[in-house]
C-alpha cells in the first residue's frame, strides 16, 4: 500500500494550492503535482466544478507519489481532463487545475474555512470552468444537441418557442431529445446547495 499524502500548510491566507496533473492514458493511474500559487499572481488554471456526491472514497489520485483517497464524481472529471500527451497544454488549455477536494485540505477545519472564503475570487480568475455534469449516458448526445440547437435559435431569432418552426423545426415537447434534456438538468449538479 502507498503511503498517504499529508498537505504542507499554506504559507498565507493569500495562497491557494493548484494541481498540475500529468499526462497520461484513461488505463493509466491518475498522478499529479500541488503548486502553491498566490492570489494576484495565479498562472493560467481551469477550475472543476462538481457535484461532491457520496462520501464514497474509491479511487486514488497519485500526488507526488503517494495517494490520496478521491470519490467516483471527482475521478471522472480529473480522468476527463487529464492531458493525455503535452499536445493538450496548449493555450485553450491550462495544466493547473483547481478542484476543491484536492487543493484544499479536508481534514484540516482551519483551511478549509478559510479557503472557501476564496473560492469565489478562485473561480473569477480561472481561465474556464469545467463543469462536470457526470458520465456520459446513451441520451447525453441527443440532449446536447437540442441544447445548441435552441441556443443557436434564440441567437439567431431573438426567442425561444417549443412551436414548430419552418428553419428550426423544434420538436414537441414530449419528444425524446425534450425528455433526454429533461434528464440532464435532474442530475444532481443542478440540485447542489
Amino acid at each position: 500500500m502507498c503511503e498517504a499524502y499529508q498537505y504542507s500548510p499554506l504559507p498565507n491566507t493569500n495562497t491557494i494550492r493548484l494541481i498540475y496533473l500529468e499526462c497520461g492514458q484513461s488505463d493509466e493511474s491518475l498522478r499529479c503535482q500541488l503548486k502553491t500559487a498566490t492570489l494576484g499572481r495565479l498562472p493560467p488554471y481551469e477550475a472543476i466544478s462538481y457535484t461532491w456526491d457520496k462520501p464514497i472514497f474509491s479511487h486514488v489520485l497519485f500526488v507526488e507519489g503517494k495517494s490520496l483517497a478521491i470519490t467516483e464524481s471527482l475521478f471522472g472529471p480529473l480522468q476527463r481532463v487529464r492531458p493525455k500527451s503535452l499536445a493538450r497544454t496548449s493555450f485553450k488549455f491550462s495544466v493547473f487545475l483547481w478542484a476543491d477536494a484536492v487543493c484544499i485540505n479536508q481534514k484540516d477545519v482551519d483551511e478549509r474555512s478559510q479557503q472557501v472564503q476564496l473560492m469565489r475570487k478562485i473561480y473569477e480568475n480561472a481561465t474556464r470552468v469545467v463543469a462536470w455534469l457526470g458520465p456520459s449516458t446513451d441520451d447525453t448526445p441527443r440532449a446536447w444537441a437540442l441544447m445548441v440547437k435552441v441556443l443557436a435559435l434564440e441567437r439567431e431569432e431573438g426567442f425561444i418557442s417549443t412551436a414548430p418552426n419552418g428553419k428550426w423545426r423544434l420538436l414537441d415537447c414530449k419528444s425524446p431529445d425534450w425528455e433526454a434534456l429533461s434528464s440532464l438538468f435532474k442530475r444532481p449538479y443542478f440540485y447542489t446547495a
